[in-house]
Formats: C-alpha cells, structure tokens, sequence
C-alpha cells in the first residue's frame, strides 16, 4: 500500500520539479534579457539619429524638390542604399559588443544550472571552453549582419514610400526615428509577445546562448557517463504542436534528434522551449 501511495505521487513530484527548475531557469534568463533590451534599445535609438545625420546632407534638398515639385524620378534607391551600408555597418561594432557580453553572460549560466547538479564537476566549465569558443567565434558579427539587414529593408521601404508620396525630408527624418525608436520599444517582458524589435533580439540571443551552455555542459559530463536530454515545453495552450509532440517524447539521448528535427532550443524569438539533463539512470544505477 505504502509503495502504490509512494508511486502514485511520484508523477505529481516530477512535474513539480520540472516547474521550480522552469521558473528558476525563466528568472535568471529574464534578469539578461531585460538588460539585453535595454542596451540594444538605446543602439536603436542611436542609430537612428545617426541615419538621418548621414543621409541629411545628400538627400534632404532632393526629398523637398521631389515634395515641391513631385518629379518622383529625381530620387532612386540607389541614392540611399549605400549610404545607409556606411552608417549600419560604423555602429555594427557597438552592437556586436553588446551581443556578445550578454550572450557570455548567459552561456555561462546555461553552463553552470546544468554543471551544478555534479559535484564533481562545479566550476569546471568557462568561456575558454573549446566548444563555448567555437560558438562565439563569429556568432554575434553574423547576428549584427541578420539585424542590420533587416533594418536597411526596412528603411529602404521607408524610404521608397517617402519619395513615392513626395514626403519633405523634415517629415521623412521623422519617420526615420520613429521607426527607430518603434525598434527600440518598451524594455519590458510582459509576455512572449514582443512589443519591440529590442525585445526580440535580447530574449532570441540570451535565451539561445543560456541553452547552447547547457548543452556544452551536458556533453563535458557525457565525458564521464552517459547522458540524456528532455525538451520542456511552456505546456500551455500557445506550445506549437510540434514542440508538445518534442514534450511528449520524454528522456532521448543527448545525441539524438527530437521529432521536429531539432537537437535543442529555442527554434525562434517566441519559443519558450527548454531542455533539461540527467544522467542517464541506468547507468546511475549502475
């Protein structure tokens, strides 16, 4: 009786668990992500006061012929594209520092939630790490690269738009820092749903860099003994089905696959996704 009573918890005391290690988790990502924001929002706004610094002495005359005049072929993309390409590609290097403290910052608590459940191997894991170095080595010059291409699409419809219309540059410089300071956002996290391009970027790279430093951990530990890998799921309404399909899969080992094709997340900003590591038990056991 004493046993089936014993059994009967048990499920119950795992989901408990899984929680109290989710919140713990969900916190620490949070404290970065919301720091994260804040740093990449001010980049935002800074970077477009400087768009229209550039672009004023080149194309502010022209925007208000085109205004008075609407001679819509006075000004083409070509005219701006390139100056553009320079002012991005100076404050790259701010950005790119940016990303790449904050997301050392979360590889190594990824790292250390998973190391600290071996004793014996606390406090062995750094950024000096092989596999930690071959993850940054160019991760945040490509993510600059991702954001700022974004960013040049976006204002090059801006743009498009303003001439189109016969915008006068005062406006036009408007528009420009609107939508820079629309980048910027809010620096808060009321839910997964992002109310700013700041916002995506900090919880997408933080919460990628935290798990990447989980796994790293877990495959130093798989070193000594084997090791296993479960995805966790927010389990709400909002999970994706494949991802509840990844939850339902359980313990898989750490060198597999999940169904979605997947070896870990977050597979996008708004997944809420993450894995959790043990030793596998029958070698535990053992």
């Amino acid at each position: 009786m004493a046993t089936d009573i014993a059994l009967s918890l048990l499920p119950p005391l795992v989901r408990f668990l899984e929680a109290v290690r989710r919140a713990e988790e969900r916190r620490r990502v949070t404290v970065l992500e919301r720091r994260m924001a804040r740093q990449v929002a001010r980049w935002f706004v800074g970077q477009g006061a400087a768009v229209v610094e550039r672009l004023e002495p080149h194309l502010a005359s022209r925007f208000d012929d085109n205004a008075a005049l609407f001679v819509q072929e006075s000004i083409a993309p070509s005219d701006w594209l390139w100056l553009l390409g320079t002012v991005l590609e100076a404050g790259a290097g701010e950005l790119q520092q940016i990303i790449d403290v904050f997301t050392g910052s979360a590889l190594m608590a990824g790292a250390g939630a998973v190391l600290d459940e071996f004793d014996e191997m606390r406090a062995t894991f750094s950024l000096s790490n092989p596999r930690a170095v071959a993850w940054a080595e160019g991760h945040a010059a490509r993510q600059v690269t991702r954001i700022n291409d974004t960013t040049r699409t976006e204002l090059n419809r801006l743009l498009t738009e303003a001439v189109d219309n016969g915008w006068s540059w005062t406006r036009t410089a408007q528009a420009i820092k609107k939508q820079f300071a629309d980048f910027a956002g809010p620096p808060l996290f009321p839910s997964r749903k992002f109310r700013s391009r700041a916002e995506m970027v900090a919880a997408y790279e933080i919460g990628d860099a935290y798990e990447a430093g989980k796994q790293f951990a877990a495959e130093m530990a798989a070193g000594d003994f084997p090791m296993e890998k479960a995805w966790l799921s927010a389990r709400d309404g909002r999970v994706r089905p494949m991802h509840q399909a990844n939850d339902a899969q359980g313990w898989i080992p750490l060198d597999a696959t999940f169904e979605s094709g997947d070896w870990r997340p977050p597979t996008d900003p708004g997944c809420r996704c993450s894995l959790q590591y043990r030793r596998r038990p029958d070698d535990a056991a053992a």
